[in-house]
This record gives C-alpha cells, sequence and structure tokens, in this order.
C-alpha cells in the first residue's frame, strides 16, 4: 500500500514541477505532504499557493483549520485520516473560493455555540467537499452565504448538511450521494409535483412546488427538513428526533402546510420560518430540549399557527437563553396564534417588532412568563416569573414582577417593577401594586397605592379554583364544547 502512495505522490511531483506563466509572472505549483514537509496541516496551508495540492498521511490531527486559498486538501483514507477539533470552533473553516477536501473524517466541533460545524464553507463560492466522513460536530456542513458548491458522496454519522443565506444563489447546489445515519440525503431543486421517498435521513428542497413530504423518521440529524423558494409544499405525519439546529427550516416559501408532525429535539428551534406567507402549522407536537418551539423569525405574513402542542424542558435548553414556546420576531403582521397549547417554558409566548397579529385562545401553563412585547429592558435584566394557577383579570398590566404560585389578580390592576406577590395572594380590582412592594403570602391588597388590608389562608384556595375553573373552560373552547360568539353579529 506504502509503496503504491510512493508512486502516487511522485507522480504527482513530476506533474506539478513545469511552470504556469500567469501573464509575467511564473507560478510553479506543488505539492506538499503532511507530515512529511510540514508537521500540521495547518502550517502546510499557510505555506501554501493558490492551486497547491496538499496530501495528509493517515493519522489524528487535533487542529482548526482555517482554509483561506484555493487549494486542494486531500487525506490518505477518509477511515483513517482524521481531522478532529476537541470541541474547540469550527473544525475546518473554508473563506477562500475553489477549494477542494476530500479523503478525511471530519468531527469534534464546539457545540456551545449556534454555527460551529466540521466543514463551515462562509461568504465563498465553487468549492468541492467529496468522499469524507463528517460525524458527531454541531454541524456538520453549514453553507452560508456561499454559491455553486459541489457536496458529493459525503457519510453524516449524527450531522447533515445546513444551507443558509441572503438570495437565491447562496441555496442553489450540487447535492448528491450523501447519506445521513446510513440513510439517503434527499436534495431536489427545480423539481414539481412528487412525493419525497419516506426512507430520507435528510431533506432539502430549493425552488420545488407542490410536493408532499409525509411519513418521514428522521433523526440525529442537524436539519431534518429544510425548504427554500418553494410554493404550495405539504409537511405532516412525521416524527423528528434528536435534532441538532433545526427540526423544520423554511425561508422564502409560500403556502407552506406543516400538519401533524412531532417534533421531539434538543437542538435551537423546532419549526423556524423566515421570509414566508400564507402557511399553516397546525396539530405538531413540539417536544424536548428545544430553545424555541415554534418562530415566524422575520417576514412572515398571513399565516396561521393553531392547535399546536409545546411543552419543552423549561431547564435544559441548549443555550444560556430562556426557552421560548411561541416566537414571533421581527415584521411578522397579520399573522393568527389561535388555540396553541404551551407549557413548561421559561417564556410561554414572545412578540417583538410585529403588528396586527391575532392571539386568541391559547392555553399558556407553567410558563415563568405567559405573554411579553419586548421592550428597551432585557428579561435578563428585568424578571418577570408568573407561577402556577395563577389569574390575571382583564386590563391588568405587570411589569417586572414576582407572582408567585395561587395569586388572583383583578381587573385594571397595575404591578410595578420588583413587586413581589406571595403565594396565595389577591389583589382587588383597580389597585395599584408599588414599586419592590413584598406581599406576603395569602394577603388581599386594595387601593391605589395598594395596601394590605387582611391575611387569610382561604384566598389561596379561592385563587387556585378560580385558575382551575378558567383552565377547564379554556380546554373546552378548545375541545369546541362552547360556541364561538362573533361581537359583530
Amino acid at each position: 500500500m506504502r509503496k503504491i502512495i510512493g508512486i502516487f505522490i511522485v507522480t504527482l511531483l513530476i506533474a506539478t514541477v513545469l511552470p504556469l506563466v500567469s501573464g509575467d509572472n511564473p507560478v510553479l505549483l506543488k505539492t506538499i505532504i503532511v507530515p512529511d514537509d510540514y508537521p500540521t496541516i495547518q502550517k502546510a496551508i499557510n505555506n501554501a499557493n493558490d492551486e497547491d495540492t496538499i496530501i495528509v498521511r493517515a493519522g489524528t490531527y487535533y487542529e482548526n483549520l482555517v482554509v483561506d486559498k484555493s487549494i486542494i486538501l486531500s487525506g490518505e483514507n477518509r477511515d483513517t485520516t482524521i481531522i478532529d477539533g476537541g470541541e474547540n470552533s469550527d473544525v475546518v473553516f473554508v473563506s477562500a473560493d475553489y477549494v477542494t477536501i476530500t479523503g478525511f473524517t471530519v468531527t469534534n466541533s464546539a457545540t456551545s455555540g449556534f454555527f460551529y460545524s466540521g466543514i463551515n464553507l462562509n461568504d465563498s463560492s465553487n468549492i468541492n467537499i467529496s468522499g469524507n466522513i463528517i460525524l458527531n460536530n454541531m454541524r456538520g456542513i453549514n453553507v452560508i452565504f456561499t454559491e455553486n458548491s459541489v457536496i458529493h458522496d459525503n457519510i453524516f454519522i449524527n450531522d447533515g448538511i445546513v444551507v443558509d443565506g441572503g438570495c437565491k444563489f447562496d441555496f442553489d447546489h450540487d447535492i448528491q450521494g450523501n447519506t445521513v445515519n446510513g440513510k439517503p440525503l434527499y436534495y431536489y431543486k427545480y423539481k414539481n409535483d412528487f412525493t419525497v421517498p419516506t426512507d430520507a435521513g435528510q431533506v432539502i428542497l430549493y425552488n420545488c412546488d407542490n410536493v408532499m413530504i409525509k411519513d418521514m423518521k428522521i433523526d440525529n440529524t442537524d436539519c431534518a427538513i429544510q425548504l427554500n423558494y418553494c410554493d404550495g409544499c405539504v409537511i405532516k405525519d412525521s416524527y423528528l428526533s434528536n435534532i441538532d439546529v433545526y427540526g423544520i427550516m423554511v425561508d422564502y416559501t409560500n403556502r407552506l402546510t406543516i400538519q401533524e408532525n412531532n417534533l421531539n429535539s434538543g437542538g435551537s428551534f423546532g419549526i423556524i420560518i423566515s421570509n414566508s406567507g400564507d402557511c399553516i402549522v397546525e396539530n405538531n407536537t413540539l417536544t424536548g430540549n428545544t430553545w424555541v418551539g415554534i418562530s415566524l423569525y422575520i417576514g412572515c405574513l398571513d399565516s396561521v399557527i393553531s392547535d399546536n402542542n409545546i411543552e419543552l424542558n423549561i431547564s435544559s435548553s441548549i443555550f444560556d437563553f430562556s426557552s421560548i414556546g411561541i416566537w414571533i420576531r421581527y415584521y411578522c403582521n397579520f399573522n393568527n396564534f389561535i388555540g396553541n397549547k404551551i407549557s413548561n417554558c421559561q417564556i410561554g409566548l414572545w412578540m417583538e417588532s410585529s403588528d396586527q397579529n391575532t392571539i386568541e385562545r391559547n392555553l399558556i401553563e407553567e410558563c415563568h412568563i405567559a405573554t411579553t412585547q419586548q421592550t428597551e429592558t432585557s428579561i435578563n435584566d428585568l424578571i418577570v416569573k408568573i407561577g402556577k394557577n395563577v389569574s390575571i383579570g382583564h386590563g391588568a398590566i405587570v411589569h417586572g414582577a414576582i407572582i408567585e404560585d395561587d395569586c388572583l389578580i383583578g381587573m385594571n390592576v397595575t404591578i410595578l417593577n420588583g413587586a413581589k406577590l406571595g403565594r396565595g395572594s389577591v389583589i382587588g380590582a383597580n389597585a395599584l401594586v408599588k414599586n419592590n412592594m413584598d406581599v406576603p403570602e395569602n394577603s388581599l391588597v386594595l387601593g391605589i397605592p395598594g395596601k394590605i388590608v387582611k391575611h387569610d389562608e382561604k384566598f389561596r384556595e379561592m385563587a387556585r379554583l378560580n385558575a382551575e375553573t378558567y383552565q377547564k373552560l379554556s380546554k373546552e373552547h378548545l375541545e369546541g364544547k362552547h360556541p364561538i360568539y362573533n361581537s359583530t353579529e
């Protein structure tokens, strides 16, 4: 075997000794051998010129590579030539154009950051990533603001491909022959009116219309299903689990239906939709350590998010951020959020910089914050905590306050920053709870400004029964047991 490799290397050396002339400046292309010529891959890259070839002998190289030159980087054998990032940043970061990477195992990127990857292609073009094994990274191959990539015949294990960018060209690539956990990675572009096979390890659609994605069982990848610049597609009846980054990622796509799927993941977003309109997301179940259950992230219009069940693990989000049931982010207008059940999140529903959305008949339970509209003060600086079995009356305003379990807040009450309401407290209608007021357990507060007028353990039981009554009625409405009255009739 080494004799064959030696012949191969000598042949490459002979083939590259002749100068290539560019204008008046001759350029001598060369082949560099690691570790023969340089002890590390990065030192070889640093000493290479554009269009040089770097051949890496079998072995494990604990490095975080930056490829900023147009080179060919070739491993001796993808099973035995290993680049290990040591859980530190990207394993391979590519910023140059016309780079080829082949014949490696790429593993062990950092997992604490959002974009860290086995191979991160960032703002580059005409990259060829072929014939590698890519496993156990935050993202396997991250393709962002990058055009005309060739990604062929790679084996992904607990990894996959995430494609992102700001224009159509960033999503148009040649991706074929790859597998994810032994199952095909299906990448389709410019194809309409078909059903994706159910044996997928990952699904990516670009510029496809009227596609059916159903009955999938996808696990342990970076993004289970991704749609970009599509129209009239359906994702339904699928089970997606242990997804690292996105369960379903949608961008620049209209008239999409996401229906009756089960997502149980530990990633950042269960379902994220951006720059899209007229979408329906209904009757999905989202559970696990996900940071955000469902997000209309930016620029989403005229969509319906209804009857979804979101129950996240409140203390185990992969990021040091608050877990969010539904996040309505920038410039998402004229959408409807109806009949969703959100529980066990740090923030039940968060809306910011969005207008004229309808939010009704949602059941939010066991969340620290029921709803919030972001202000100039961040949530981490100003704690709002609402406990279990808390009833908040019509017109009440709760600023940065802590409300413990089994409290009843009357209509038009105002609770100012720093106030703390002990368990079982009742605040009478129109009362003003002043800044930093500490209300002991089982207290009755009345007046402007509010004063504690009585202590009685019966207040706690009264507040708890009131909350249980509203929860029961809310569930009955969700089940259609009560008519919905239209005030215009």
